[in-house]
């Protein structure tokens, strides 16, 4: 007996924190301008790691949950995606993140650049996210690793979503609230 995949339905909503970015994922041979942050859903905010679909705002998307494992390079994605929920959270930092995904998923992580690869941004215009997508790649060991969900979807973009963790303190709550109401029982 095979067992079922968990699916979810997300509505997209829109890019945000986000910066319009010019870049290419074909080694430069045409370049594109994209809003490039976080995703906002109705499920859970997440980074794009397939720039080769598309999306659009108010569409609900079909998605399959994947298991971690098999996303390539899923440790240093989720690495990248703790930085991100560790920095100031600017549209620079939402910017950077999603292309160094895009740069793992493209070009690997042992030596990141946008100026050569198949992952390219047009430094003339977007050094700011090139130079902060660098910091996360090239800092990888010392990053906090965020917990990650991979989606996919066979015709619109596959993404991480950023599950939030539960802290001790709000499980201490709950457990407390449980406590008082079987007493009052």
């Amino acid at each position: 007996m095979a067992a079922s995949a968990q699916s979810l339905d997300a509505v997209f909503y829109n890019v945000n924190p986000t910066v319009s970015v010019t870049g290419s994922f074909n080694g430069g041979g045409s370049y594109t301008t994209l809003n490039s942050g976080v995703m906002n859903f109705d499920y859970a905010d997440a980074f794009c790691v397939d720039p080769n679909q598309t999306i659009h705002s108010g569409e609900t998307v079909h998605y399959t949950i994947q298991p971690t494992s098999a996303l390539p390079n899923s440790a240093s994605i989720a690495k990248v995606v703790g930085g991100y929920l560790a920095s100031g959270q600017t549209a620079l930092d939402a910017a950077g993140a999603q292309w160094a995904i895009w740069e793992i998923m493209g070009d690997g992580v042992s030596s990141p650049s946008f100026s050569s690869g198949s992952v390219r941004i047009q430094n003339s215009l977007s050094s700011n996210v090139a130079t902060r997508g660098l910091q996360y790649l090239n800092n990888l060991s010392s990053l906090p690793t965020a917990n990650i969900q991979f989606a996919t979807s066979p015709t619109r973009q596959d993404m991480v979503f950023m599950v939030p963790e539960v802290s001790g303190a709000v499980l201490g709550a709950l457990g407390g609230l449980a406590l008082l109401l079987r007493r009052r029982r």
